[in-house]
């Protein structure tokens, strides 16, 4: 499928460890994805499952590091009590409890210019940032960011 309003070229495939569906968007790509594009989307397809734990763990550094500053922002001027912030926001703990706390929801794949094989993004809702989500940069086929998700396709 072709976005030509945004030039995306995007397909869809499943992530399995989230059991759930992405997108997968190819960033500047209208009509037909390179060699370099269909190697990382085949590999994010074939490596998944090899590469959330790292994810989670890294993205549990990320939210260990945030978390005071998330939690002042959630308490700040609000009527909520811990237990109902916790619902959205909890206590870092280990990397495995937060899974159940974001979604992913597209995977980004630079255009065919930029294109570097094992280097993609993914973007993911997550219930303690509501408006600047999740993002997580995949270089060589490992972690190389956590961040806002604006990163997921800004890399």
């Amino acid at each position: 499928m072709t976005d030509t309003t945004h030039n995306e070229y995007t397909l869809t495939c499943r992530f399995s460890s989230f059991d759930t569906t992405v997108d997968v968007i190819f960033n500047n790509t209208v009509d037909t994805i390179n060699d370099c594009q269909k190697k990382n989307y085949e590999g994010f397809i074939s490596k998944q499952d090899y590469l959330v734990p790292e994810i989670l763990q890294q993205v549990f550094e990320y939210y260990k590091k945030s978390y005071p500053d998330y939690y002042q922002g959630w308490s700040y001027g609000n009527q909520l009590t811990k237990q109902q912030i916790e619902e959205n926001l909890p206590t870092p703990t280990n990397a495995m409890n937060l899974k159940k706390f974001i979604e992913p929801l597209s995977v980004y794949i630079a255009d065919n210019k930029n294109c570097e094989e094992g280097t993609f993004g993914i973007y993911f809702d997550c219930t303690w940032d509501i408006k600047s989500s999740l993002g997580v940069v995949i270089k060589k086929w490992k972690v190389a960011e956590v961040g806002t998700g604006d990163i997921a396709f800004l890399f």
